[in-house]
Formats: structure tokens, C-alpha cells, sequence
């Protein structure tokens, strides 16, 4: 048992939650939709045919959204 603990430790290490804020195209409606199961979300706006998020993410879901991380 302790060996399962130790790998589900080690799985979660890497896969920490980040505070990130993003800027995705409203097209990318599927990215927004994995970023909602996955995420908290702590604020979104709607600018310009863009949606602007400031959420917490596993790092695993914030690598596939990197080319919208801004700041």
C-alpha cells in the first residue's frame, strides 16, 4: 500500500495546480470547455471575441493552453 501512495504522491507533485491568467479566442470553445471541467475558474470577461480567465489549473491543463497564457 505504501508503494501506491508513494507513485500517487509522486503523479500529483508534478501535476501541481498554478494561478494563471489566459486569453482565449470564444472559437476555441473545446479549450474552454476542458478549462472549465479542469480549473477554477476565479474571474472570466468577454473582450473583443476573447475571453480572459484568471483560474488555478492542474500544470497538466495550463501546458496545453500556453500559447493563451498571458502576464
Amino acid at each position: 500500500m505504501t508503494t501506491l501512495l508513494d507513485r500517487i504522491d509522486a503523479v500529483l507533485e508534478g501535476d501541481r495546480p498554478e494561478r494563471v491568467r489566459l486569453r482565449i479566442p470564444q472559437k476555441e470553445g473545446k479549450m474552454l470547455a476542458q478549462l472549465e471541467a479542469g480549473a477554477r475558474i476565479y474571474s472570466r470577461q468577454y473582450q473583443d471575441g476573447m475571453v480572459v480567465l484568471e483560474a488555478e489549473a492542474p500544470a497538466s491543463v495550463v501546458r496545453r493552453m500556453r500559447e493563451w497564457v498571458v502576464g
